[in-house]
């Protein structure tokens, strides 16, 4: 985002040499206008475990520099220098629920999960599950235009790729959790996009934060 910024005025002094200064700022103005306006968009990305979300939330910030919120939790990290998460304890988790506004939380097996409205502001993704779409529609009052997309995996597919990782028993634990928490995503969501090539699932949702999918 700061990229595109800083090319737009670059784009806008070069050209001040040949065009008239009212032509020159209504130029400027436009672009300027309509990079906020992107800008302004906000994705909450939707999908059961293992239907991809975390890699393609990393690519869009490779390829575009899109970043995602990283949600507080007061679970254990799974693995040394876990990233997607903010980790902290219980009282720390208390700290930030009394005194900060909430716009999604959720728990799963006895942990918190939840953002905060200033996070939002901040950045351009954020990866819920379908009550968290809910509790963010209640309590978000800021001004981003909301995009609800929603990955959609086979519930086979997605239990081979979590086996690796996870286990056998969480893997099957959580396809069960999903297909309860999950039901009716599909209507609620603005977009859908398959995730069985990456790459794919990148460039439209991409596209669908831009504003060039209809």
């Amino acid at each position: 985002i700061l990229n595109i910024l800083i090319n737009n005025e670059i784009n806008c002094l070069q050209k001040i040499h040949n065009l008239g200064i009212d032509k020159y700022n209504i130029m400027c103005y436009n672009k300027t206008k309509e990079v906020r306006k992107i800008k302004n968009n906000f994705i909450l990305l939707v999908g059961g475990s293992g239907s991809g979300k975390t890699e393609i939330s990393k690519e869009l910030y490779k390829r575009y520099g899109l970043s995602s919120i990283e949600s507080y939790t007061t679970r254990e990290p799974r693995f040394k220098n876990e990233t997607g998460h903010i980790f902290i304890d219980d009282y720390e988790a208390d700290e930030i629920l009394d005194n900060e506004e909430i716009v999604g939380y959720t728990e799963f097996n006895g942990n918190r999960y939840f953002a905060t409205a200033y996070q939002v502001e901040e950045n351009e993704i954020y990866i819920i599950d379908k009550w968290g779409v809910e509790y963010f529609d209640e309590h978000y009052t800021g001004k981003k235009n909301i995009i609800v997309v929603y990955l959609d995996v086979d519930d086979q597919t997605r239990f081979e790729r979590m086996m690796a990782s996870r286990g056998t028993y969480e893997a099957a634990q959580r396809i069960k959790y999903d297909q309860e928490a999950f039901k009716g995503m599909k209507y609620l969501a603005d977009y859908i996009v398959e995730n069985y090539d990456l790459n794919n699932a990148v460039e439209e949702i991409y596209n669908i934060w831009k504003g060039n999918i209809f």
